[in-house]
């Protein structure tokens, strides 16, 4: 598939290149989707690129980056952001502009002389926040297309679950323990790279871009079979959110990353608690509400609702009650006031209703 000069990967292979692990700057464990469609997201928006995935927009901007430069992926806001499209030069129509755009023909940064400013009022000005988002998108493409961001490798002899790109590992100029290991994380993406640009694309064959891909998933899970706990705390001290995360085999060739969620509310009372498989739910997620009252039950296959759902009033008594087959509703659906008593019944075929009966 081709963006202009640019030969973008398979959809099957982009997704095999999203199962892999990243660490992102705040030391949350993502897969490479989870990550990539939050950062376009961040970016555009949007989780896509006109056809593309956001698996296959950063795979390319792993390849290309230069490419990346001129391609127009920076949200601006409608008419609030219009000084920021006359500072940089571009027509008060476009919604999306690329990151060429904020640098002038010297190489100075357009926006330069205006952050200083943004950044030392207390109260900023609503232009200043759209000059102070808008730069915040800047250094995330920048951190991206720089391959920073990358953080693929766990630091073997590290105690503290670091993670880094091998941008890093050049940069700082590490030497692991492990030489092989040291090798593999200076060398190992860049084969990567440089099989997929010079032959598994132009040839439609990435059987060796797949093995150069088991080879670092490996490699994570080798160095890095368990993972400790991310948490997030109120002002109060009370634990707000944790994300475990592990391999639920880490023998097996090709494993998914499982990462248990759970959410408090400031009291302590849990708020919610579900499982994540590649960045996608899987299983039973629940909910409660402040008092303690369980609130939700849903059943989740592949990122899809799809079982049972019931949902309760807060004082304990049903509230709905149906039934979804891959994230469609499906069968009779039932409502209930807040006495428990029924008062709605509704059909599904497919997601569509097809009768409904009020009591």
């Amino acid at each position: 598939m081709n963006r202009g000069s640019v030969i973008m990967s398979s959809v099957g292979h982009a997704e095999k290149f999203g199962n892999l692990v990243i660490q992102d700057s705040d030391g949350r464990m993502k897969t490479v989707n989870s990550f990539s469609s939050d950062l376009l997201i961040k970016l555009s928006n949007y989780d896509h690129y006109e056809e593309f995935n956001s698996n296959q927009v950063f795979l390319s901007m792993m390849e290309s980056p230069r490419f990346w430069d001129h391609v127009p992926i920076i949200y601006l806001n409608p008419k609030t952001a219009d000084t920021i499209r006359k500072l940089i030069g571009v027509d008060l129509k476009e919604s999306h502009v690329a990151f060429a755009n904020f640098f002038a023909a010297d190489g100075k940064y357009k926006l330069a002389p205006y952050l200083v400013e943004a950044f030392r009022e207390e109260t900023p000005t609503e232009i200043q926040k759209e000059i102070i988002e808008a730069n915040r998108r800047m250094e995330l493409l920048w951190h991206a297309l720089a391959g920073r961001m990358l953080k693929l490798f766990p630091v073997s002899e590290s105690e503290l679950q670091v993670w880094i790109s091998p941008k890093e590992y050049v940069e700082r100029r590490l030497e692991f323990k492990d030489a092989m290991y040291g090798k593999l994380v200076k060398n190992g993406f860049k084969s990567y790279i440089n099989n997929l640009r010079y032959y598994s694309k132009k040839n439609g064959d990435y059987s060796q871009a797949n093995q150069l891909l088991d080879s670092i998933k490996k490699a994570q899970k080798t160095y890095c079979p368990e993972f400790g706990p991310w948490k997030v705390y109120f002002e109060n001290g009370q634990l707000k959110e944790e994300e475990m995360y592990y391999w639920p085999n880490q023998y097996e060739e090709y494993q998914a990353l499982r990462v248990d969620k759970k959410e408090w509310y400031e009291n302590g009372q849990l708020k919610a608690e579900a499982t994540w498989e590649d960045g996608k739910m899987e299983g039973l997620k629940k909910s409660w509400y402040e008092n303690g009252q369980l609130w939700i039950e849903k059943t989740y296959k592949e990122g899809k609702e799809d079982g049972v759902l019931k949902l309760w009033h807060d004082n304990g008594h049903l509230q709905d009650e149906g039934t979804y087959r891959d994230g469609k509703e499906e069968g009779v659906w039932k409502n209930y006031d807040e006495e428990g008593k029924l008062i709605k019944e509704t059909t599904y075929e497919d997601g569509k209703i097809v009768s409904e009966k009020n009591y």
